[in-house]
């Protein structure tokens, strides 16, 4: 299955961003994202067998990306309260 079945969120402790994903093993790929990351994270939900609605999370929270030193699939804490 491309990217995963379960849909998860990782926050970022001290800047509150956060970052939608899909994973099989949603733990293990926390770990690699620490890796690169300069600050702690957590994984804040795991949805089971939802990993195909990542696009559309994505999608519902475009206004809210990430200019800063985390890019790409990384949201603005603000956007939390917009997830679908």
């Amino acid at each position: 299955m491309r990217g995963g079945q379960h849909l998860y969120i990782v926050q970022q402790h001290t800047t509150g961003a956060f970052k939608v994903g899909r994973s099989s093993k949603p733990e293990r790929r926390l770990r690699d994202l620490q890796v690169g990351s300069p600050y702690r994270l957590k994984i804040i939900l795991v949805v089971e067998n939802m990993g195909w609605r990542e696009r559309k999370v994505h999608d519902a929270l475009k206004g809210y990306r990430s200019q800063g030193q985390m890019k790409g699939e990384w949201f603005i804490e603000p956007g939390l309260s917009s997830l679908p």
